[in-house]
């Protein structure tokens, strides 16, 4: 049986291809999905207008008359019309995973992939260039890159494209590192040995006495 967030977003698929077709037809997918994602963006920074689009408890006469009140004439009639049929259907709660399934099969369309990409700093312009160029040369596809910066990378990157995720950050390389180190430390002591630090991780030798001659002196 197909659990809640399955059965929304098989709704939000619908919807989101359904709509992208009509911008389509009319010549509207870009101004629309700007658009949406502006309406999206004010929602998130006005918690009152986040609650008139999700609210449960409002009802839809209601909101339909307050939606042509904000937005008609204001908005192109594409979006008005758009969020009405939503709104008809109790399906505005979830809008952010409409808008974003239409920009999912928008990309499509136009022979795009979208990458997610985390990075500790910010990418210059021709890195940036570099990394999409590619990746369309390795997925065949124009590299449509949403960018994070996250510090704690502490260097490097790391690139997901749909399921597919490639960490080559510094954090990863210091985690990689540490587990190795534990494996290692956990080995020699199951086996009953000392565990060997400073020069003897190295391959330096044998350990010295205090008086500094060897063992075997």
């Amino acid at each position: 049986m197909a659990t809640v967030n399955e059965r929304s977003l098989g709704v939000a698929r619908l919807y989101g291809r359904a709509i992208l077709t009509v911008a389509q037809e009319q010549g509207e997918a870009a101004s629309l999905g700007a658009e949406l994602d502006e309406l999206l963006e004010l929602a998130a920074r006005d918690a009152e207008l986040e609650r008139f689009l999700a609210s449960p408890v409002l009802e839809r006469e209601s909101r339909q008359r307050s939606l042509e009140k904000m937005l008609r004439g204001r908005a192109s009639d594409l979006l008005v019309d758009s969020l009405q049929v939503i709104n008809g259907k109790g399906r505005l709660d979830i809008l952010s995973q409409i808008v974003a399934v239409y920009h999912d099969e928008y990309r499509k369309d136009l022979g795009q992939i979208e990458v997610d990409l985390r990075t500790a700093h910010e990418l210059t312009e021709r890195q940036r260039a570099e990394l999409k160029e590619r990746i369309g040369r390795t997925t065949g596809k124009e590299a449509h890159l949403v960018e994070v910066v996250d510090p704690e990378l502490l260097g490097g990157l790391v690139v997901q494209i749909g399921d597919q995720k490639i960490d080559m950050s510094v954090r990863r390389d210091l985690e990689l590192l540490s587990g190795r180190f534990a494996a290692r430390l956990s080995a020699e002591l199951l086996a009953g040995k000392e565990f060997a630090t400073g020069g003897e991780l190295a391959g330096n030798g044998a350990p010295e006495s205090q008086d500094g001659r060897d063992e075997d002196e």
